[in-house]
């Protein structure tokens, strides 16, 4: 980690990217500042930059961040949309440009992880907008948990009770969607509250929750309300719950209890408005005022919200141009937003899963265990709690690791051996790899992983060392004609590496001469506990789902999908075969994960090409795998299988596979959040 050196005498260099609704209060913070000067501003749309640009008399308006970078700032606002924090966050973090960001930062961990690093590693400071941390009336209750007048919290309590009409979902076409909001409620709107809440409470260890849809569902895939219990590190608990699907409008209430007995209450109403104590119970007295003034309006315009929010993104803001002068942290740095999002991540992962999520270490009771007397005349019911699920402490909820294997397969780096594959797959985050122990064509390079050979020993000591392992091994084109020593040899290959799938494909046009050399694959496979997996290839006589799942039902055994092959089928389309698979999930071991534009390219060699050297990121291209992994058991395993020799002679293989590593991540998250809305034929219209 390089530490920044604070900026001295002169007048702070600031760009503006994104020029929504939000912008307008960056705008007026930074104006609000003598030390600072608005040099640029930048939007995707140049006609919405330029007019913002000439309303606020700002010199240059371009629309690219790259450009916006180029104007020698000190400071970029992330005013983009919340999936497009991390893009520009790195961008910055490279360029050696300070970032002030939007809430959330992300809506995935892992993204926001990767920021926070990308700007520790690159010495420049990362803050997050969290402004009602600026209220006086928050700074008030932080001060009497520091001072001793509450002390340690041990309850709280969180309710965000609020008023959207359908028209705030409809009237854009990314609010209310998982891919481009985030999430609903919680990532929107209560996220500000559940940071005050922790920012109050301490770090948290368990959060146990539920989400649904009750009035917006026409509008929206994602939750208009949520509740959740949450359990500290500290032992403290509280509870949350959050609606916009409230009318009127109930505002914003935060309570805290201290181990003093004390209680102090703010409120938020009508929201946007100043929060303002309105409890505070400490020394034997209690002095209140009213949560709900008469007269006021409970329903406020969103414009009304922001406006009123100003003064404290002025706050905010002249305390992130303080530290750069003074060198300083912060208030609120990209490692505090992080926590507030890993909360509400939980909260949806509990609701999926039925489960409490727990992070670190349990929690330590503040009271002494149960008396044996007591716990004796209790009934063995009610002394069993659900099974808790643990959370490393980097943890990666909704991001697919933390509840599935995610692996890189060897055709994305195809011309890397095992050994270093192992290795490249662990820096970036895979938990395994698929080997390809027989090469498919005369020209690849061929890898000798039979037993005793110098490169399984090499490959079995990276495993060894990083943790990684084998999965599935590949690749056969069953023909027609007799491969029963190939397969062996594949088999006894696969054995020493730990690996239970072989991986073929049928060029065999003989149906039934094709379903007994697999039922002859799979008899051998048992004694090297593999079952071969039969791929659908668009190209080839197996080429639908539907074909490799009834062959494989009549040979015994299973099927890999292929996002490529899935969407390239000709016969019957992409939206029928989203169908079949359904239909079809416990015949599949594995998902390989690519992307591409929805345009079939129009002859056999082109397919070819395409398959083996010109795939996509998974979520940069337009095979809706949203609905493919929704349609799937959510513990299923998933493998990235994107070769494209441009990418990887520009990224190289680290950077290649962190990059696909990155999209898989994006795309199970978004797959996670529809499988947990039900909206799984939303997800596949789109």
């Amino acid at each position: 980690m390089t530490t920044p050196s604070p900026v001295t005498a002169r007048p702070l260099r600031i760009g503006i990217a994104g020029c929504g609704a939000i912008s307008r209060n960056h705008l007026e913070a930074f104006r609000a500042l003598d030390d600072t000067v608005i040099v640029g501003v930048c939007d995707i749309d140049l006609q919405r930059a330029e007019d913002t640009a000439k309303a606020w008399e700002i010199p240059a308006a371009v629309n690219t961040v790259q450009e916006l970078l180029g104007m020698d700032l000190d400071i970029i606002s992330v005013c983009t949309p919340h999936p497009t924090h991390e893009e520009v966050v790195l961008q910055a973090a490279a360029a050696g440009v300070n970032v002030l960001c939007e809430k959330p930062i992300a809506t995935v961990l892992a993204s926001a992880e990767r920021m926070v690093q990308a700007c520790d590693d690159a010495g420049v400071k990362l803050g997050v907008l969290f402004q009602r941390r600026f209220w006086p009336a928050a700074q008030r209750i932080r001060i009497a948990i520091d001072d001793g007048t509450l002390g340690r919290p041990v309850m709280g309590q969180c309710s965000v009770m609020l008023h959207r009409e359908p028209e705030y979902y409809s009237r854009d076409v990314w609010r209310g969607t998982w891919a481009n909001d985030g999430g609903g409620v919680l990532m929107t709107q209560a996220i500000h509250y559940i940071d005050l809440l922790q920012w109050f409470m301490g770090d948290v260890a368990e959060v146990y929750g539920k989400i649904n849809t009750y009035k917006h569902g026409e509008h929206i895939e994602v939750e208009d309300s949520a509740t959740a219990v949450i359990t500290f590190t500290s032992g403290a608990m509280a509870t949350l719950e959050a609606s916009t699907a409230v009318s009127p409008s109930l505002g914003v209430q935060i309570r805290v209890t201290g181990e003093t007995g004390a209680s102090a209450s703010l409120t938020e109403f009508p929201e946007g408005s100043d929060g303002r104590v309105d409890l505070w119970a400490a020394a034997g007295t209690i002095s209140t005022e009213p949560v709900y003034p008469e007269g006021v309006d409970p329903n406020v315009s969103l414009t009304t919200i922001n406006g009123q929010l100003i003064p404290h993104h002025t706050a905010q803001v002249r305390d992130f141009v303080r530290s750069m002068r003074g060198g300083g942290e912060p208030a609120v740095t990209g490692q505090d937003a992080t926590k507030a999002l890993r909360i509400l991540l939980a909260v949806y992962e509990s609701s999926r899963t039925g489960l409490p999520v727990r992070f670190g270490p349990r929690p330590h009771p503040t009271n002494p265990p149960l008396r044996r007397s007591t716990a004796d005349r209790l009934s063995p019911g009610s002394r069993r709690h659900p099974t808790l699920r643990t959370v490393p402490e980097r943890s990666t909820i909704m991001t697919g690791t933390a509840r599935r294997p995610i692996g890189l397969a060897q055709l994305s780096l195809l011309n890397t051996a095992p050994p270093e594959l192992v290795g490249i797959a662990a820096r970036a985050g895979f938990d395994f790899i698929g080997a390809r122990v027989r090469p498919v064509t005369p020209t690849e390079r061929p890898y000798n992983l039979q037993p005793g050979s110098p490169m399984l020993r090499d490959t079995l000591s990276r495993m060894q060392d990083t943790g990684v392992t084998v999965r599935d091994i590949e690749f056969l084109l069953l023909d027609g004609s007799d491969q029963r020593e190939a397969w062996l040899r594949m088999m006894e290959a696969g054995q020493a590496l730990g690996a239970s799938s072989l991986t073929v494909a049928g060029a065999d046009p003989d149906s039934a001469r094709l379903i007994g050399t697999l039922a002859r694959m799979t008899e051998d496979g048992r004694g090297f506990g593999i079952t071969p997996t039969l791929e659908a290839i668009s190209y080839q006589p197996v080429a639908s789902i539907a074909q490799a799942a009834d062959i494989a039902r009549q040979a015994g055994c299973r099927i890999v999908v292929d996002t490529l092959h899935f969407n390239r089928y000709n016969g019957r389309g992409a939206a029928a075969q989203w169908e079949e698979l359904r239909a079809y999930t416990d015949l599949v071991p594995l998902l390989q994960l690519c992307d591409g534009p929805a345009e079939r390219p129009g002859s056999r060699e082109e397919l070819v090409i395409e398959s083996r050297s010109e795939r996509g990121v998974p979520g940069e291209g337009e095979f809706g795998l949203v609905a493919v992994v929704a349609a799937l058991p959510a513990s299923l395993p998933v493998s990235a299988e994107a070769p494209s020799d441009r990418r990887v002679a520009e990224l190289g293989e680290l950077g290649w596979a962190r990059l696909l590593k990155s999209g898989v991540d994006t795309v199970l998250t978004q797959a996670d959040r529809t499988q947990l809305s039900g909206n799984l034929d939303t997800a596949a219209a789109k």
